[in-house]
């Protein structure tokens, strides 16, 4: 539901981030072992599916 790098012990981490500013926090950690244009492809397709990203 939602991604361990977004939400811990119940609650959001980083509570004022946008969906284009978490990308480009978690494309350096993602990066590390997919490579950085494969992680932000990554991340653009699969964050918006999440639930806190989901427009309503």
């Amino acid at each position: 539901m939602y991604c361990t790098n977004c939400y811990k012990d119940g609650k959001f981490i980083h509570h004022n981030l946008t969906l284009q500013e978490m990308i480009e926090m978690l494309v350096p950690i993602l990066g590390e072992s997919m490579g950085e244009e494969k992680a932000r492809k990554e991340l653009t397709t699969l964050l918006p599916t999440l639930k806190r990203w989901k427009k309503a």
